[in-house]
């Protein structure tokens, strides 16, 4: 029986692997006559490289790990960019520096592991912080199968670089990667496939290489799928050192379900508490979401708070202002709860109306 065990365990974590939609090139898809310029960062920390301080002592980075805790920070100057001071998933495992945007001030590249077997330890997360000339920086952040730097090319030779996010596509027969092409503009990520030939790739997950786009899939079953990877990417301004956010309510909360996701980006200031919502629904037939528009704000009593909210489409589909509704929010745990309390009247709106959120604690905003 031990035997068993351990050839079923030894398949999950090293075999799946070689089942990947791509395995000896990256990317496997001709762009152009001539090989894509990958980027060229700096690595700060890996598991391998713990510390790093810049010449000026502006720059901090360090990723320490033991078997009873974990000290991850990078941080410039008074700003704590990221931070993790307990073993919780995903786990930063390098950091790099790079100006990615191409406007003169270097930005960090941070990616992290959630561990675990299969398709689950190939699963990586990505922090993009962009360095704004307000000194400032923009958080982008992403979820990704086997992401790494390789992800980062000038796949036109413009001199500026994409990033291709691969994620997965379920169907009731077949799993597929899926290829999705995206350029920085205004420090967003912007959906690219259309300036590719023959993207959005679908390829079909099998145990041989492969790397031939599906005909399995319709293009409305592709588009449904761009439209929620496109919803899964998450922006979030760093603030200056006196801005301070450090109530129990603020930061990244997520949930997500069977053909749903709901996210709440909240900041509370002293009782005072402000934020939106990301929702996705219908398998991403339904999006109520702006990354760059609150649409939350109460007060907060304790650990719980009343919160007005208004749905993103408004008195009509597309726009927003529609009529107001309402939401207890409480914090339970290490979780928080939302119930909707008063539908908004007249209008749309695809926020579930109960949901029990995780945060997502690898950052910390100073």
């Amino acid at each position: 029986m031990r035997n068993i065990i351990g050839i079923i365990i030894w398949f999950c974590c090293f075999s799946m692997p070689s089942a990947f939609g791509y395995f000896e090139n990256y990317p496997p898809f001709k762009f152009s006559e001539t090989p894509p310029r990958h980027v060229n960062a700096e690595l700060l920390v890996d598991n391998e490289k713990p510390d790093y301080k810049s010449k000026d002592s502006s720059i901090i980075a360090r990723l320490k790990e033991t078997s009873d805790n974990f000290d991850f920070i990078l941080k410039e100057g008074y700003i704590v960019l990221a931070s993790l001071k307990e073993k919780i998933t995903p786990f930063p495992y390098a950091v790099y520096r790079v100006d990615l945007d191409k406007n003169g001030l270097m930005d960090f590249i941070v990616f992290s592991s959630n561990r675990g077997c299969g398709l689950a330890s190939q699963l990586v997360v990505v922090d993009i912080f962009l360095k704004k000339d307000d000194k400032t920086y923009q958080n982008i952040n992403y979820e990704g199968f086997g992401s790494g730097l390789e992800d980062f090319v000038d796949l036109d030779q413009d001199g500026k670089y994409e990033i291709i996010i691969m994620d997965m596509y379920s169907s009731e027969k077949h799993n597929y990667f899926s290829y999705n092409i995206y350029e920085l503009k205004n420090s967003k990520l912007i959906n690219a496939n259309s300036k590719f030939k023959k993207f959005p790739k679908f390829i079909w997950y099998t145990e041989d290489k492969n790397d031939k786009d599906t005909t399995h899939l319709t293009l409305e079953e592709k588009t449904k799928h761009i439209v929620k990877v496109d919803s899964k990417i998450q922006y979030k301004i760093v603030p200056s050192p006196n801005t301070k956010s450090t109530g129990i309510f603020s930061g990244d909360w997520w949930a997500e379900g069977d053909g749903w996701s709901f996210n709440l980006a909240l900041e509370q200031e002293g009782n005072k508490l402000k934020g939106r919502y990301c929702a996705v629904a219908q398998n991403g037939n339904r999006i109520d979401c702006d990354p760059d528009k609150d649409n939350i704000r109460g007060d907060v009593k304790g650990s719980e708070s009343e919160v007005a909210f208004d749905s993103y489409y408004g008195e009509g589909m597309g726009k927003r202002g529609g009529n107001v509704g309402k939401a207890k929010i409480s914090i339970r745990g290490n979780k928080l709860e939302w119930i909707v309390i008063e539908s908004p009247k007249n209008t749309y709106y695809y926020c579930p109306n109960k949901a029990i959120l995780e945060k997502r604690v690898r950052k910390i905003y100073n």
